[in-house]
């Protein structure tokens, strides 16, 4: 027979440790964390202990795991891992499960490229499903949203949908680089030129700005990225969008044809511009100790090309950019897109900015698709030195503002040249480092062409003299307000005329 006073003293053990188990899930958070809505997360092994998650069973379910499946359990206190960890494992876990069953994690262009649901963007993820593999590599997957900056800024993932608009309007402009690409190596009538030596659309018949036939690299190169973002967008002889309509001869006869110019983006294609555009930027500027670092972001209706973004290096280094591109639309985003993804990988490695936008420019020249240029002014704040240095890719020159200096404030110098426009040393030379040692209440302000280029009703240009006299007239005035001193007396100034641009600031000074 058993022993009845060893079978109360084991129940009695049981029913203390199941006491104190109840009291841990009651009060201790690393104890709380349940993945999927389902599965409990054990805080010492960081493994599933158990599925079909019921708070009122849990305890001894959670019990019965401890004493008899953990490795790790014992009789030490406190928790393994921590609640962070144990809900990075939630995540994972959820993300997986999106991997299987989600149609808007499961999307990719034609070319196997995966798309994330937060950044809209494609990514170095490859994923075939025809290949066998049932969901894109989850580890791939985990290691995209860890430097993804829409998924670490909390933005709500885009739908199915609005994803798939944007990997179609992708795959149709890839066939149709390859389809014009394919005429002009085969056919005269599709490298004809205008006096000026401009491209002459065989479809409308006009005249395509930015697609030089006289320059050698370009028919073959660059050329056919531009016309093709012309046959899609902007041609006016009807084309369809299929890359075997591009080779059909026009209908258009002579007095049906459109002038000169790229059509207007549609509402639809806005709407996805706006909203790439909107979750793309940065919702909330760097805290850094010792400096006030404020941004002002005022979009123009039609959704222009301007950008700013920030990215911490290090516990003393931020990383600042501001620039634009004229282009409109979901291009326009997509360009812009890209080109800060390039931009934040190589400031990784690169502390010289002027390295960094070498780099780029590399990267991205005889890439655009686009007749427009990115401009760029990248800065590298050292809080430690109290340094900011920073380089210009053609964009406008920084402004230094301080009320006690006389005068208060000074346009910036430096050389440099838009990325994409020349590649290797030309580009190479153009670029330059500039130092700048901040000084107690300096203010350092860097804004795009939507500001000084901004005209009012009697074409006047609000130009670099009145943005500093605004800045003067703020006085010491911390940075978010010396930006909104600049909108205010930009908006008075513009009076009844329309924003035509976007209007970006961002201001760091030093406290």
């Amino acid at each position: 027979m058993g022993n009845p006073a060893r079978a109360t003293y084991v129940d009695a053990q049981l029913y203390a440790m199941l006491q104190a188990v109840q009291k841990r899930m009651a009060r201790d958070p690393g104890w709380q964390v349940v993945a999927r809505g389902r599965d409990w997360l054990c805080p010492y092994c960081g493994e599933i202990g158990f599925s079909e998650y019921d708070p009122q069973k849990a305890p001894r379910r959670v019990l019965k795991h401890l004493v008899q499946e953990c490795p790790h359990w014992g009789e030490e206190v406190g928790t393994r891992f921590s609640v962070r960890q144990l809900q990075v494992k939630a995540r994972r876990l959820e993300i997986e499960d999106l991997l299987r069953t989600s149609r808007a994690w499961r999307l990719t262009d034609a070319t196997g490229s995966w798309y994330c649901p937060y950044c809209a963007e494609a990514t170095s993820v490859m994923w075939r499903p025809d290949a066998g593999s049932p969901s894109p590599p989850a580890e791939d997957v985990h290691a995209h949203l860890e430097t993804c900056p829409a998924n670490r800024d909390g933005h709500e993932p885009y739908p199915a949908d609005f994803l798939s608009a944007i990997i179609h309007d992708v795959d149709k402009y890839r066939q149709y680089v390859v389809a014009v690409r394919c005429r002009m190596e085969r056919e005269p009538a599709w490298r004809e030129a205008d006096s000026q030596g401009r491209w002459i659309c065989p479809k409308c018949h006009q005249a395509l700005p930015g697609v030089n036939m006289t320059e050698t690299a370009q028919p073959l190169a660059l050329a056919p990225l531009r016309i093709a973002r012309h046959l899609m967008d902007g041609c006016k002889s009807g084309v369809a969008g299929t890359p075997a309509e591009v080779a059909a001869p026009s209908k258009a006869a002579p007095d049906e044809r459109a002038p000169e110019g790229s059509r207007a983006p549609t509402e639809t294609q806005l709407e996805r511009a706006r909203e790439i555009v909107r979750k793309a930027l940065p919702s909330q500027a760097p805290v850094v100790e010792g400096y006030d670092i404020q941004y002002l972001y005022r979009p123009a209706p039609d959704v222009g090309g301007t950008f700013y973004d920030f990215f911490y290096l290090s516990p003393e280094h931020v990383g600042i950019v501001i620039g634009g591109m004229p282009s409109r639309g979901i291009e326009g985003a997509l360009i812009i897109s890209s080109v800060r993804k390039l931009l934040k990988l190589h400031a990784q490695h690169h502390r010289s900015p002027a390295e960094v936008l070498r780099r780029t420019n590399k990267d991205v020249t005889g890439e655009f698709d686009t007749h427009t240029l990115v401009t760029i002014v990248y800065a590298l704040l050292d809080a430690r030195s109290a340094t900011l240095t920073y380089a210009r890719a053609g964009h406008t020159s920084p402004l230094l503002f301080n009320p006690q200096d006389e005068p208060p404030f000074r346009q910036l110098g430096g050389k440099g040249i838009a990325l994409g426009l020349q590649a290797g040393p030309t580009f190479d030379q153009a670029i330059e480092d500039l130092p700048v040692r901040l000084r107690h209440g300096d203010s350092l302000v860097l804004y795009t062409a939507g500001v000084t280029e901004a005209r009012n009703a009697a074409d006047q240009r609000y130009g670099v003299e009145r943005l500093g006299a605004a800045l003067a007239a703020a006085g010491r005035a911390p940075a978010a307000a010396l930006n909104q001193r600049i909108l205010d007396d930009l908006t008075g100034f513009l009076g009844a005329a329309p924003q035509t641009e976007d209007i970006t600031l961002v201001c760091v000074r030093c406290d």
